[in-house]
């Protein structure tokens, strides 16, 4: 799924689905990762540097990009498997 969010779809999102989003991924509920990535997709906050190298993405990594990334991988598929 490419999503390039455009000036008028950028988001910054609250703490608390960042939050939700990170806690999903650490607790390997991938279908709670899922659909909080849905809400994430265009989310320009920066990811924290310890998920953003579990996902084996570029400094200055996104939740947007970490959403589009785990959304890439397929519904059944450890995100942090690809390293």
């Amino acid at each position: 799924m490419n999503h390039d969010p455009s000036e008028s779809d950028v988001m910054y999102a609250s703490p608390a689905t960042r939050d939700a989003f990170l806690n999903a991924l650490d607790g390997e509920d991938r279908l709670l990762t899922i659909r909080l990535a849905k809400q994430l997709l265009t989310c320009m906050n920066r990811l924290p540097g310890l998920t953003r190298d579990a996902l084996a993405l570029p400094t200055g990594a996104t939740y947007g990009a970490a959403a589009r990334h785990i959304l890439s991988l397929g519904p059944s598929t450890d995100p942090r498997a690809h390293k």
